[in-house]
């Protein structure tokens, strides 16, 4: 099961201005016409078109050709957009909670929209997560690669390194941004250099009481670690994200699932670096 990966604003995300990665995978293959039913996760929430529909019946075909579903879709992130000042208020809370914690430069981008979107394999996520804690504390969690054949036995293996390294409260001290931002749903990497993760309690508390933190990762961090962690992934360089595939050898080996996370998870750092976006989990 996949998540989405945006290099946005903050501003953007919070608020909902942006597409869901379903979306933006169907316009880049030619289906951007497909209607799509706009869902509201909540009364605040983002106002997003991740469900696919096809029309029904008279109305639903009308509606497509003549542009009416396009234009609905407009209006919705026209609305959205209207809702982006109180987005950039959000960003102004959250870097006053950074300094507060320590990172001082806590400044980055927060205009225009998406730089980059992608819907990101969990599995993937999960093995490179699991390579990179296996490297630092092989004595504890066992060797780096598994020599496993089957990709089944190595979600396993990566979901089973990933429970152990919580249930000890190992915290890493080679990878940080990569091993102990840990959520795969949630958090941003923003493109600011700081030693560890932050984790900022929400300012509101969300029904039911309880505390929220959101993981605030460095993208700059990042880069540093899958550089270090591509030493022994031999992942060929120069690459292009939207080929997908790495360029090299031993596709079929143990490592798979770490090569095609550390190819995503490099590009979505790249760009944040590069755009001085942050990286946003949405899942």
């Amino acid at each position: 099961m996949g998540l989405d990966l945006h290099v946005l604003p903050i501003s953007a995300y919070v608020v909902g201005d942006y597409e869901r990665g379903m979306a933006v995978m169907l316009r880049n293959m030619g289906m951007g016409q497909v209607p799509l039913r706009v869902i509201r996760a909540g009364g605040d929430g983002p106002a997003t078109f991740e469900q696919i529909t096809a029309p029904s019946g008279a109305w639903g075909q009308l509606q497509r050709w003549t542009g009416i579903w396009a234009l609905r879709r407009g209006v919705e992130r026209l609305k959205s957009k209207s809702r982006r000042a109180a987005g950039l208020q959000y960003v102004q809370w959250l870097r006053d909670a950074l300094r507060r914690v320590g990172v001082e430069n806590a400044d980055w981008c927060e205009e225009g929209g998406s730089a980059l979107t992608r819907q990101f394999p969990r599995e993937h996520l999960y093995a490179l997560r699991a390579y990179a804690w296996r490297l630092e504390f092989p004595d504890v969690l066992g060797p780096g690669r598994t020599g496993l054949a089957s990709a089944d036995e190595r979600h396993d293996s990566s979901v089973s390194t990933l429970d152990k390294a919580e249930q000890l409260k190992l915290k890493s001290s080679r990878f940080p941004h990569l091993c102990n931002h840990e959520s795969d749903s949630e958090g941003y990497y923003i493109p600011v250099g700081f030693d560890v993760p932050r984790w900022i309690l929400d300012p509101e508390t969300p029904e039911g009481g309880g505390e929220h933190r959101t993981p605030i990762a460095s993208s700059v961090g990042l880069m540093k670690e899958l550089a270090e962690l591509n030493a022994t992934l031999d992942v060929k360089t120069p690459w292009v994200l939207s080929e997908f595939m790495p360029r090299s050898s031993g596709e079929d080996d143990d490592l798979r699932e770490v090569r095609y996370g550390w190819i995503l998870l490099e590009g979505f750092a790249r760009t944040s670096v590069e755009k001085r976006l942050p990286i946003c989990f949405d899942g």
